[in-house]
């Protein structure tokens, strides 16, 4: 073995590898059985048994009987051999440091020494020692720091033939390394602090000495002690050692008979409850929703506020709306006709222009702007007044009875103004137009609904909205352009939703330009179920 290469032949060393282990494993077979074969011999000779019996191949033909050799006794002459009497010495050395306890240096040392003397090279010797070290680690529980020196020393990984004694010390250890982790787990649940420590102390007070009332008593910790018992057989199973057997099973008795029909009626009344709830929620959800969502927002009670106090003339509530909301253009529009019907025109005035600045083509606000002007009086006014009230009735001839239903009477009798040309609005030079216009999804809509007060949302209609494209994917400067359905507030729940879209610029040559006109369409429908 020390001459040969597994370079030079690799077959060849496999082999003599093979069968230097064949030889080491037949050794350890006769160290460990020599001495029962020597007794089953003794027995034996003891009865008077004549005869002796071999083993063949065929079971079916008896071995004829052959006359008994009795093993001739060891001659005591034999000749001294100081390798073997220094090696048995170092042993006697290591067996009482081992003992006496001594340091895991000193016992490394002396097992150093064991593996370096020359009688370890003969086979037999380091057969039986590697046995002789082998009970030694078992006896005093892994010797310390001397079984990690025999496992690195004799290879004993477990992963040789069928038998082998590295497979039994591999499985010793792993017990060992478990029972460390058990005695550490006990030690941990030892302390009063420990959330398993009633339960250890269930589980290890014996039987005897529990009366009846004790055992009664003790019902309240039956999940905690089941919680410890599955956490031992999952986690520590080693633990078991240091638990009452006895009270164990006792436990494990009263945990079947208990927890089952428990947790039976536990699931049965959690379903209950949770159908139930879930049926309240369904019967009386929706009212509740809308009424909790119409308390938590104030906007809600001005807007309703509003639209009751203009029906009872008291402008005061929609002041307070518009406060809260000042966008809503139809809030406004009730405002501007609380303060025609009050005589205060220049409150209408600012009203009316307000709702002009969002909303250019509105016909509402321009008869409305048109009459606080002419009843103001002033020359100039009266005739810008009147130019407003004839474009309002060209748009809509009808508009004059609108006023009427809110209380606000006219005796103005107009020509129709001349047709005008709108002004084309003035664009920058661009080559690819804004794109891409987009709204993140119906919550927009919503808070729109929320912000203005409106608890129903639009069921149809169509708003146009023209604004400013800019170069930050955004819109500015929007006004309504037309509205299909007018007087129901779908104008400023358009312009707010409008200034949350975004889009993709235009732009010259690769390059954004901003402020770019653009008219996007605003349709509102019913989200579908």
């Amino acid at each position: 073995m020390i001459r040969a290469s597994p370079e030079d032949d690799p077959e060849g060393f496999k082999r003599l590898r093979n069968a230097y282990e064949r030889a080491l494993e037949h050794i350890r077979w006769n160290v460990r059985y020599a001495e029962m074969d020597a007794a089953a011999d003794d027995d034996q000779d003891a009865d008077g048994d004549d005869y002796n019996y071999d083993y063949v191949d065929d079971f079916t033909k008896p071995t004829p009987p052959r006359e008994h050799v009795r093993r001739a006794a060891p001659e005591s002459t034999a000749e001294p051999d100081p390798e073997l009497d220094q090696h048995d010495a170092l042993k006697q050395r290591l067996a009482e440091a081992l003992a006496g306890g001594k340091s895991p240096r000193e016992v490394q040392a002396v097992f150093q020494a064991i593996a370096a003397s020359p009688a370890m090279e003969r086979l037999d010797v380091h057969a039986e020692t590697e046995m002789w070290i082998a009970n030694f680690v078992r006896r005093y529980n892994g010797g310390g720091a001397l079984i990690d020196h025999a496992f690195a020393h004799f290879k004993w990984d477990g992963q040789n033939r069928i038998g082998d004694l590295g497979a039994a010390m591999v499985g010793f250890r792993e017990s060992l390394a478990h029972q460390g982790e058990a005695n550490a787990f006990i030690a941990r649940v030892r302390d009063r602090r420990h959330e398993f420590h009633d339960a250890y102390k269930e589980t290890t007070r014996a039987m005897q000495e529990r009366n009846w009332l004790s055992r009664v008593l003790s019902f309240p910790r039956l999940y905690l002690v089941r919680r410890f018992l599955d956490f031992v057989d999952d986690k520590v199973p080693y633990a078991y050692d240091q638990l009452d057997y006895a009270a164990t099973d006792w436990w494990r008795k009263r945990i079947q008979f208990w927890l089952r029909p428990l947790a039976i009626f536990a699931w049965v009344v959690w379903a209950v409850v949770v159908i139930g709830v879930i049926v309240l929620f369904g019967v009386l959800g929706e009212d509740t929703n809308s009424a909790s969502d119409t308390a938590r927002n104030p906007a809600f009670e001005a807007r309703a506020a509003c639209v009751d106090g203009f029906r009872r003339t008291d402008s005061s509530a929609c002041d307070a709306y518009l406060a809260l909301a000042p966008e809503s253009l139809l809030m406004r529009q009730y405002a501007g006709l609380s303060a025609l019907r009050e005589a205060r025109y220049d409150d209408a005035n600012a009203h009316f222009t307000e709702i002009l600045r969002l909303s250019p083509n509105d016909p509402e606000a321009q008869y409305g702007l048109g009459l606080a002007l002419i009843n103001n009086g002033m020359s100039g006014d009266v005739a810008r007044g009147s130019e407003l009230v004839r474009g309002a009735v060209e748009f809509d001839p009808a508009i004059g009875g609108y006023f009427s239903s809110k209380g606000v009477t006219s005796q103005v009798l107009l020509e129709p103004a001349p047709r005008m040309q709108p002004i084309p609005p003035t664009s920058p030079a661009h080559d690819t137009q804004p794109s891409n216009v987009a709204v993140q999804g119906q919550h927009v809509f919503d808070e729109a609904y929320a912000y203005f007060g409106i608890s129903e949302p639009f069921d149809a209609g169509r708003v146009l909205v023209e604004c400013l494209a800019r170069t930050t994917g955004r819109f500015s400067d929007c006004h309504i352009v037309e509205e299909t359905v007018r007087n129901q507030g779908q104008g400023e729940v358009a312009l707010r939703v409008i200034a949350a879209a975004t889009l993709t610029p235009a732009s010259l040559n690769g390059e954004p330009v901003d402020s770019v006109p653009i008219r996007v369409p605003v349709v509102f429908r019913l989200a579908p179920e």
